[in-house]
């Protein structure tokens, strides 16, 4: 007997970025990935809405305010949420 394909929507362990998070659509894929399973890295520039956001999903995730329109802030950003958290597999 073969084992059961690996299930899609278990992101376990998974670190995933998402921009934008403090938004309507943001928010609600953040919540998504967190109910999945997922450590969300929240990204956006409003602090006191990601604060509201992260401490409604929980320990686990982290909010950056940043501005992403600042390409040299990329990589130190992807740099501290490694740190933090763990490399990330999904950015939205």
């Amino acid at each position: 007997m073969t084992d059961p394909a690996p299930d899609p929507w278990n992101l376990d362990g998974r670190t995933v970025i998402v921009t934008g998070a403090t938004g309507g659509i943001g928010a609600a894929i953040a919540r998504g990935f967190a109910a999945a399973g997922a450590r969300v890295a929240a990204v956006d520039l409003d602090a006191s809405r990601l604060s509201q956001l992260t401490d409604e999903m929980g320990p686990s995730h982290r909010g950056f305010a940043i501005d992403l329109r600042e390409t040299a802030s990329l990589g130190p950003l992807v740099a501290k949420i490694a740190d933090h958290m763990d490399s990330p597999t999904v950015l939205v």
